[in-house]
């Protein structure tokens, strides 16, 4: 069930509140106030009650932290979140910015079941070769219209005839300067984990700015960020050139 305890508005600040405390190591009121564009006087009214139910450590005119159990709740807000977020993405077709916002609305009442679905409904489209590009196109085709813009057989035999003789095209296969869209990820891990959370999902966009003398690793920028990326974890990410 829903967390029972906490407000969905007491979750928003809690979800601020970390994320201040990522960027600065510490909150303080005037910063929240800011990013939740509140009065100062809601803010202290909702962080003397995040500190009461035992997620924050504050006192008054002092830096805010998490404690442990803040923290704990922190990740499981933020994993719901991420998780419609990449769903309304790659099924609706949603933009970045009404994603997160939509996403932000909804994660108040995901219930840890109905998370565990929908993360394993994005996985199942990440790695299944039928829901591909054309797949999602017709699905959010049919979404918006109602109708089916391409029928079944010819749906199945152009899937069948890409994927059986298209080779497919990785990050590692790109050279310096090449951007492309990120398809897939192939695996589950760290590398993944770490892209996602940055916001780098299927649509995404990835450039890549320099590959060491030896092929590994490869520097690219998504979304802003520079990142290196082994050469054994580049054939992980299936891409599509822009």
């Amino acid at each position: 069930m829903p967390n029972k305890i906490l407000t969905p508005s007491l979750e928003d600040y809690l979800e601020v509140i970390a994320n201040l405390t990522k960027q600065k190591k510490v909150a303080r009121v005037k910063d929240i106030a800011k990013k939740t564009n509140v009065k100062l006087s809601s803010v202290t009214g909702a962080v003397k009650q995040l500190s009461k139910l035992g997620f924050i450590n504050y006192e008054p005119y002092q830096y805010i932290t998490l404690t442990e159990k803040g923290e704990k709740e922190a990740e499981k807000i933020e994993k719901k979140r991420k998780i419609l977020k990449d769903f309304f993405i790659k099924v609706f077709g949603m933009k970045y910015t009404e994603a997160e916002d939509v996403a932000c609305k909804f994660e108040h009442f995901l219930t840890p079941e109905l998370t565990d679905k929908f993360e394993k409904f994005n996985e199942f489209i990440e790695k299944c070769p039928r829901t591909d590009k054309n797949w999602l196109k017709e699905l959010k085709n049919y979404i918006s219209s109602g109708e089916v813009e391409m029928n079944c057989v010819n749906c199945i035999e152009n899937f069948y005839n890409e994927y059986k003789e298209k080779p497919k095209l990785t990050l590692k296969d790109l050279k310096v300067g090449e951007k492309a869209k990120i398809v897939k990820f192939l695996k589950k891990d760290k590398l993944t984990k770490r892209l996602t959370d940055l916001g780098a999902t299927s649509n995404e966009i990835i450039e890549v700015k320099k590959i060491a003398p030896l092929g590994d690793p490869i520097d690219v920028e998504i979304r802003g960020f520079h990142l290196s990326i082994r050469k054994e974890d580049a054939k992980n990410i299936i891409v599509e050139k822009v």
